[in-house]
């Protein structure tokens, strides 16, 4: 998947030139997949853009569907779904104009998951597929045009603070210089200063 953050971002915050032998460049990529993991728990989804199937529940209350992810780009088909006894679906497609998409990526102010609006009152209680693109172009776009530089700043953050961590006597037997993960814990400031970096993308249902 597109990184949120590049290793040439990467080397150029810690000042790295070449290759060096006790951080080779598999090991700084493994550190940028960490931290977007760790990003990603934190807002709860995948910001990158690419196609999305979602499962959402009514409980016929509200004219709301919240969605999972977001910004969307485009929502390409609502489905009502109906199981059989054995768990089987069946779909049967909602017209899409009876839907208002709240939250789409044109909206650069918007920033946490999309929702939909039913435009005939409370959304019937049932079982729900939605489809369509969400997320930002981390892969090639150009910051602020095509995606908040914020979450790349929160990646090179985090893989920095790792690379700065590896050779802590406390992580040492943990084997972080040679890229192996296994059993490392975040560090409770870390992820405190990534929530305060990362706050206008977090859902309240994240929180």
């Amino acid at each position: 998947m597109p990184r949120y953050s590049t290793l040439a971002e990467l080397k150029n915050a810690l000042a790295i030139t070449g290759t060096p032998t006790e951080s080779p460049d598999a090991t700084l990529n493994q550190f940028l997949d960490r931290a977007d993991g760790i990003i990603e728990s934190i807002v709860g989804r995948r910001m990158d853009d690419g196609s999305k199937t979602e499962k959402v529940f009514a409980d016929g209350r509200s004219p709301y569907l919240n969605l999972r992810f977001g910004p969307y780009t485009a929502i390409t088909g609502i489905d009502s779904v109906e199981r059989d006894d054995a768990g089987s679906p069946t779909y049967t497609a909602e017209v899409r104009g009876d839907w208002i998409l709240h939250g789409e990526i044109a909206d650069q102010q918007w920033f946490l998951p999309s929702y939909l609006e039913y435009r005939g009152g409370s959304v019937p209680e049932g079982e729900y597929r939605v489809q369509g693109t969400a997320g930002w172009d981390f892969a090639t776009g150009i910051p602020f045009t095509d995606y908040p530089p914020v979450i790349s700043n929160a990646s090179i953050f985090a893989a920095t603070w790792i690379w700065n961590k590896r050779k802590d006597a406390a992580t040492a037997s943990r084997d972080i210089g040679t890229g192996s993960l296994g059993g490392f814990k975040d560090d409770e400031k870390l992820i405190g200063e990534l929530r305060t970096m990362l706050a206008p993308f977090i859902p309240v249902r994240a929180l």
